[in-house]
């Protein structure tokens, strides 16, 4: 009996350790065994085989479905790697746009200033914040239309358009004439490969040859428009006054609407703040806001009919704060290695992305002084630690640095930087506009602001080239006085 059940126990054995084994030879447990601590976001890539599907497009066009490869035994699953999804034509494209805005020595003017906050700008110097006045929104049948005839302007909203009040057009335009003075000073787009505009500025006519939309226009002249489509930002609950921005719902219909008006890229920013004393900001933060840039830039490769729009992405890490040099290269290294880990974990397409960020820079109250030497090699340091060499230019912001500073600082980075494969240049709004405001007196005083502009345009050029020199003391950091 003893000898019965031994034998059967054997048996069971036997068989169990051969299911085990045949078990143990399925491609799913293959990739189990040899994949035991898989990453938060990303599958692993060790092959990549690109099958042949039947398609109704041409073959050379077509985008195509990749699947990767776990293990030489099999497990395959779909990946988008680097924009697998994308067609040739469309990575063609995007490549195109990001390599005119990558232009040595060009940078971008940031013009996305919506009505209110350029509303407050001219309110300071007593400057009516005006244009052509519209009749009130009714809703189309349709979002995603063609922009139809010149009298039509639509806002964020997409199924929403604006009429023109032509009884009462002939009032004032400031807010048009004023960026139509930033696009089209004579030799402006010497300096200039790129605009960001505001949702409202896609739909308003330059006042030159023809009446062009400024879209239009500016492609003339060689600068590339793009929007900003994002929204407002919003409070995270529980994270201590750090927030994420809005706006990812309805963001490819809104895409298509601007991709329609003349758009060929878009800019999306994620402000944070570092606020050491309240651990700001916290993992939980930077990779929510990261996320949403690498969402963004997914959405917007895809979003056009033809072509999609080239993503800028942009962490803004202000410079509220007492933080140190030190403290600030390290947080925006982190923020930084998380905003591209997420854009190649999407599968966005890298080649076809631009970066803007801030210059890294110690908090306004930081005690501890700063040469301007030690601001650029921090900042040539992240970039070899962090930056891919597929982007091919990454334009800072001036975020609350005045020109000399802001220039200062870039013209050393780009002397620096030595074999670093990546453009150094600008994206500037307040920097650049703000001295120009400082002649008007209650009325735009145009000539006079398109002569300054010209000026401080040369100053941004020369320093993306490395070739500024600044006055002493110009882009150092002194500690505020007690």
């Amino acid at each position: 009996m003893q000898m019965q059940v031994k034998a059967f126990s054997a048996q069971v054995g036997d068989t169990a350790a051969a299911a085990a084994a045949s078990s143990s030879s399925s491609p799913a447990a293959r990739m189990r065994q040899q994949l035991p601590c898989r990453p938060r976001f990303t599958p692993p890539c060790p092959a990549i085989d690109v099958p042949q599907r039947p398609r109704l497009a041409p073959r050379s066009t077509r985008a195509r479905s990749v699947r990767v490869q776990a293990s030489s035994g099999g497990g395959y699953y779909h990946s988008c790697h680097n924009g697998a999804h994308l067609s040739k034509a469309r990575k063609a494209e995007l490549e195109a746009v990001a390599e005119h805005i990558a232009q040595p020595g060009k940078g971008i003017t940031a013009c996305d200033e919506g009505p209110g906050t350029i509303g407050d700008r001219f309110a300071k110097y007593g400057i009516e914040n005006s244009e052509e006045v519209r009749a009130r929104p009714a809703v189309r049948a349709a979002a995603g239309r063609g922009c139809g005839s010149g009298d039509v302007w639509r806002g964020c909203v997409p199924g929403q358009q604006l009429t023109l009040d032509k009884s009462r057009a002939a009032e004032p335009a400031n807010r048009r004439a004023y960026r139509q003075m930033l696009f089209e000073a004579p030799g402006a787009n010497q300096y200039l490969c790129a605009a960001i505009l505001d949702p409202e500025t896609l739909w308003q006519r330059s006042t030159s040859d023809g009446s062009p939309l400024f879209p239009e226009r500016l492609k003339q002249l060689g600068i590339m428009p793009g929007v900003k489509p994002h929204l407002k930002v919003y409070s995270l609950p529980g994270q201590r006054g750090s927030t994420h921005m809005q706006g990812l719902d309805s963001l490819a219909a809104r895409l298509q609407e601007y991709k329609d008006a003349g758009a060929v890229f878009a800019k999306w920013r994620s402000p944070l703040v570092i606020d050491e004393a309240n651990g700001q900001p916290s993992d939980f933060v930077i990779e929510a806001n990261m996320l949403d840039l690498a969402r963004y830039a997914l959405i917007c490769q895809v979003a056009g009919r033809d072509v999609g729009l080239v993503p800028i992405v942009e962490p803004d890490v202000s410079m509220a704060g007492a933080h140190t040099l030190e403290s600030a290269l390290a947080i925006n290294t982190k923020i930084q290695s998380v905003l591209y880990r997420a854009l190649l974990e999407h599968g966005v397409f890298m080649e076809g992305v631009i970066l803007k960020s801030n210059i890294v820079n110690p908090g306004k109250q930081c005690p501890v002084p700063y040469s301007v030497d030690e601001i650029a090699q921090a900042n040539v340091d992240l970039c070899r630690r962090v930056m891919p060499v597929a982007v091919r230019s990454a334009n800072f912001l001036s975020g609350g640095q005045s020109l000399a500073d802001a220039s200062a600082r870039l013209s050393l980075m780009n002397q620096r930087k030595g074999n670093l494969p990546v453009n150094l240049s600008f994206s500037w709004s307040a920097a650049l506009q703000m001295p120009l405001f400082a002649l008007c007196q209650g009325s735009l005083k145009l000539p006079e602001m398109e002569a300054l502009y010209l000026q401080e345009l040369a100053v941004a050029s020369a320093a993306a080239k490395g070739q500024h020199q600044p006055k002493a003391g110009e882009g150092d950091h002194t500690p505020p006085k007690q």
